[in-house]
């Protein structure tokens, strides 16, 4: 879901936000190497990338269609953010099982990376 992206007042105060937050997340990420499920992302992440357009954009359309629209409640971006992830994860699991080949990968490369897709 956009929120709001006509309402940035100052340019350089976003940069350096994004930039520190990019920063943030790294270092975040570089202690939570043990996490299956973020290890899983990463492993799988040519998949994830290729279908995160249409599934952001589906569940946002779904959402505004059913009444849900962000209207400054902040919550319904971050039920929006679990529900896209855990159908990316869905769609994404289904691809590497039972067509490795539109990766590039045979079935038993993806068995041995993701190790029979344990997340957790």
């Amino acid at each position: 879901m956009t929120v709001n992206p006509d309402s940035i007042t100052s340019f350089p105060i976003f940069f350096v936000d994004t930039f520190l937050s990019a920063f943030i997340i790294i270092t975040m990420m570089k202690k939570f190497s043990n996490f299956r499920f973020l290890n899983f992302i990463g492993r799988n992440s040519i998949v994830y990338y290729f279908i995160c357009g249409g599934v952001p954009l589906l569940t946002g359309m779904f959402f505004r269609k059913i009444g849900l629209s962000y209207n400054g409640n902040y919550t319904i971006i971050l039920l929006d953010f679990l529900i896209v992830v855990t159908i990316m994860t869905i769609i994404t699991i289904i691809i590497t099982n039972y067509f490795p080949f539109l990766i590039g990968r045979k079935k038993s490369e993806m068995k041995k990376i993701n190790g029979e897709n344990k997340l957790f």
